[in-house]
């Protein structure tokens, strides 16, 4: 199946999306910090990441920022994982090259399944 990059410092946040993707197959990569992040697209070339807007070090606009700067996106799907609902961050985040903007607390597993797999090759 697919390679997938979770960029998450929440533990219990992550761990059962981890679990959900790898029943499904596919193998996932987690970091906890921006700078983390961007070593392991650069060592795992994973073909989705899941990436946390506010993180230690590097959040994740600045880690969007580094990625366009690569010329990594708009090929490398990420889909942007935030506790924030504002419509300046969703802008923000899709002017630099985000597929999707979820809110945490307004999805299901089963929902961000959907949005994963759409955004798989």
């Amino acid at each position: 199946m697919s390679k997938i990059l979770i960029a998450e410092d929440t533990a219990a946040f992550r761990a059962p999306i981890v679990l959900l993707l790898e029943r499904q197959g596919h193998t996932v990569f987690c970091v906890e910090t921006g700078e983390q992040a961007l070593a392991a697209i650069f060592e795992t070339s994973p073909e989705l990441v899941l990436l946390d807007a506010a993180m230690p070090k590097l959040d994740g606009f600045a880690v969007l920022q580094e990625l366009g700067a690569q010329g990594l996106l708009p090929e490398l799907p990420v889909i942007m994982l935030t506790a924030v609902s504002d419509r300046a961050y969703e802008s923000r985040a899709r002017s630099l090259g985000v597929r999707e903007y979820l809110i945490k607390s307004y999805f299901s597993l089963p929902e961000l399944l959907q949005h994963i797999e759409k955004h798989l090759p």
